[in-house]
């Protein structure tokens, strides 16, 4: 509800009809999904500790966007430099890997905590570091991954 609502804020309009992202699945679909939501997390986790919930998705996802830039270089050519220079702005939502409304998502659904026999974790996803380059990753909580995507394709 509240992603729905900065959106009318922001616009001045209605955001687009349709079920909100609740399938963990998409995040893991792909290697850059992978890093691109480790590091979502990671910058969100880092924000929580200073801000509320919303406050800090909001600062993680300017972070994110501004960090991940690189992307979109050749889109943001039309916009102006000031926008350019700051780097989190996108025409369009489809220009980011994680959208925001997915990245509202993953951040409100990702949790370290475990059931009360201490063993189960209540979030199927979790952060993995890479035994090769200690890079993080986001995996599953079943699977055992020991290598990030990045290491897992330089073997090949």
């Amino acid at each position: 509800m509240v992603v729905r609502n900065l959106w009318r804020d922001v616009n001045k309009v209605s955001p687009p009809s349709g079920q909100q992202p609740t399938d963990t699945g998409w995040y893991l679909r792909s290697p850059k999904r992978k890093m691109h939501s480790a590091l979502l997390l990671l910058l969100y986790q880092k924000a929580l500790k200073t801000s509320p919930k919303k406050v800090a998705f909001a600062q993680a996802y300017f972070h994110y966007a501004s960090m991940t830039v690189a992307d979109a270089s050749e889109k943001t050519k039309t916009e102006s430099a000031d926008f350019r220079r700051i780097g989190a702005y996108r025409a369009n939502e489809a220009d980011y890997e994680i959208p925001y409304s997915r990245g509202a998502f993953l951040c409100g659904y990702y949790t370290d905590q475990t059931n009360s026999d201490g063993k189960t974790r209540l979030c199927d996803l979790q952060l993995k570091q890479c035994r090769t380059c200690q890079s993080v990753f986001l995996g599953t909580s079943i699977k055992c991954e020991p290598k990030c995507p990045i290491c897992q394709a330089a073997k090949h």
